[in-house]
């Protein structure tokens, strides 16, 4: 009978331990989980306002382009 009551609290214990062991897991796991989340938030918004401003420099370079084209017709108009 002692040994059966020693199983039981032995089993006992290794039950509560394995239990909060899970928890303890599914917990860590939710908290990793919210933080990916949240940095795959963030980068998205960095790398949509990269690609925005990359967008206007480009939009800058294409009328500087536009201008300096311009300036090369009137040149040549002239010569």
């Amino acid at each position: 009978m002692e040994q059966v009551l020693d199983g039981l609290l032995e089993y006992g214990i290794l039950g509560m331990w394995t239990i909060s062991l899970l928890a303890s897991k599914y917990h860590a796991d939710k908290k990793h989980g919210e933080q990916m989340d949240k940095f795959h938030e963030e980068y998205t918004h960095r790398i949509e306002s990269l690609e925005n401003e990359i967008e206007g420099l480009r939009k800058d370079i294409d009328d500087k382009n536009d201008k300096i084209v311009e300036q090369l017709i009137e040149l040549k108009h002239k010569i």
